[in-house]
């Protein structure tokens, strides 16, 4: 709605809105901010709009697997980089509201079987916080010529989000 004006904020409008509906019993409001300066590239003003806003709880269960990282080696594109013992390292998120004190991890390079162990954290991570987790066994990438698939992920009991529990990354030696 074009009547509809927001609140300077360092250069930028924030626009706060009450969405005529709530949340678990709770009023639900939408921010966002604008520049729409034409220094921004915008030369008439921005106008569009937004549709569809999805609301959700955050679940209490939620490890996530961000990165994987399957070699020592900064060579990249690779040729004959890697051997028959590379580290495969993974960085595990929390997006739970619960803590996240210990969850199973896997690795499987291609069709061979999983390597299974348990990522069991120093001090159990809190919601939005990461830890690297190095696999004891390493990732056999050592075939000249080869293409790996290297598929990694978490297994936490009860996780409420499997959308961001496995990673793939592509290797070719």
């Amino acid at each position: 709605n074009s009547a509809l004006t927001g609140t300077d904020v360092q250069g930028w409008t924030l626009f706060k809105y009450s969405v005529p509906h709530e949340f678990e019993g709770k009023k639900v409001y939408l921010e966002f901010y604008v520049n729409a300066s034409k220094a921004w590239g915008n030369p008439g003003g921005l106008s569009g709009y937004i549709d569809g806003v999805f609301v959700s709880r955050i679940p209490e269960v939620d490890a996530s697997v961000d990165k994987i990282n399957y070699s020592l080696s900064d060579v990249r594109p690779t040729s004959k980089a890697f051997t028959s013992s590379e580290p495969v390292t993974l960085t595990i998120s929390n997006a739970g509201v619960a803590p996240l004190v210990q969850t199973e991890v896997y690795y499987r390079v291609n069709d061979m079987p999983e390597v299974v162990e348990l990522f069991a954290p120093a001090q159990p991570l809190k919601q939005g916080e990461s830890a690297l987790y190095t696999f004891r066994q390493a990732a056999d990438l050592g075939a000249p010529d080869g293409t790996f698939a290297i598929t990694a992920g978490v297994r936490a009991p009860d996780d409420g989000n499997s959308l961001n529990d496995e990673i793939t990354a592509y290797a070719q030696n």
